[in-house]
């Protein structure tokens, strides 16, 4: 059975009326080569909505060798559509313990 919905409280304030559960991602890649077409170093990603519109946040160390125009996430968590990458950001300023994490 899927688990509802349900309101979290983030430490930033932020109410979220998702379970992140249901939100995980694996990472993985389109080889691009039709005899092993996906490949992956690990990693998760994480699939909200924000205003009807849907993002995914991961880390940028899960890239390794491979592009963010190779990205590949599935619909759902165990998809058979993939969604399409639109824009790549990444965090500005980032404070305290958050600083050095992750390299560009």
């Amino acid at each position: 059975m899927k688990n509802p919905k349900r309101l979290q409280r983030l430490a930033t304030g932020i109410t979220v009326r998702q379970d992140f559960r249901d939100c995980a991602r694996m990472v993985f890649y389109d080889t691009g080569n039709s005899h092993w077409r996906y490949a992956t170093h690990g990693g998760t990603a994480f699939v909200v909505v924000f205003r009807g519109r849907p993002y995914a946040f991961t880390c940028n160390h899960v890239l390794k060798n491979f592009e963010w125009r190779q990205l590949v996430i599935t619909n759902t968590k165990v998809g058979r559509k993939i969604a399409g990458l639109q824009s790549v950001a990444y965090p500005t300023q980032p404070h305290h313990a958050a600083e050095d994490t992750d390299s560009r």
